[in-house]
């Protein structure tokens, strides 16, 4: 999706993905990814409020109204119509990287906010084929997932999930219901340098 505002030009930023993300983002399964709000407002509850203004990246959340007072200011990671330019090493150089992201929507919410649909557009792996009983597959505890994060036969996406989160933001973290910025994308399988703004 195109920037609609013919005075914004997107903005371009490096985003970077564990291996097993970049697998799924490349076979088309994962669309959208949740980033921690940083730093994250100190009062419990709240409500949140994006984007300020247009263009400006701002956003907030407040402690219990929007507009209300107390609200917790932060600079938004993008906005829709903006590009990532995926790095699949540390020093990659953003003319190397041969995908993009064009970001579709952009929102904030707390991390337990996830529904199932989320978790599967975070890139779930779900299971090929049927058992005896028809339904879908699954398989052994003990066998660790290829993406290296938890492993296979979770109940569902939302367990898969959790053990994503906790396992790149540590033991427990997904108990701590930080809020996050919900970013869902587009996959352009081109150099950013060569999709149109």
């Amino acid at each position: 999706m195109k920037s609609t505002n013919k005075y914004y030009t997107p903005n371009h930023h490096p985003i970077h993905f564990k291996a097993g993300m970049l697998k799924a983002i490349i076979d088309g399964t994962k669309t959208e990814t949740r980033r921690l709000v940083k730093p994250q407002p100190t009062f419990p509850g709240g409500v949140a409020a994006i984007p300020v203004g247009r263009g400006t990246h701002s956003c907030a959340i407040y402690p219990s109204e929007i507009g209300g007072a107390g609200g917790h200011f932060f600079k938004a990671r993008c906005q829709p119509g903006d590009l990532f330019w995926v790095k699949e090493r540390k020093r990659q150089r953003k003319d190397d990287s041969p995908i993009t992201l064009r970001v579709t929507r952009y929102s904030i919410e707390r991390l337990h906010d996830i529904d199932e649909a989320g978790a599967v557009a975070e890139g779930y792996p779900i299971a090929e084929g049927l058992d005896d009983n028809g339904n879908p597959a699954t398989w052994s505890k003990e066998m660790p997932h290829e993406s290296g994060i938890g492993f296979v036969a979770w109940e569902c996406g939302l367990d898969w999930y959790v053990d994503l989160w906790n396992n790149i933001y540590g033991p427990d973290a997904w108990d701590k219901n930080p809020w996050v910025e919900v970013i869902k994308f587009d996959v352009i399988k081109r150099n950013i340098l060569e999709v149109e703004a």
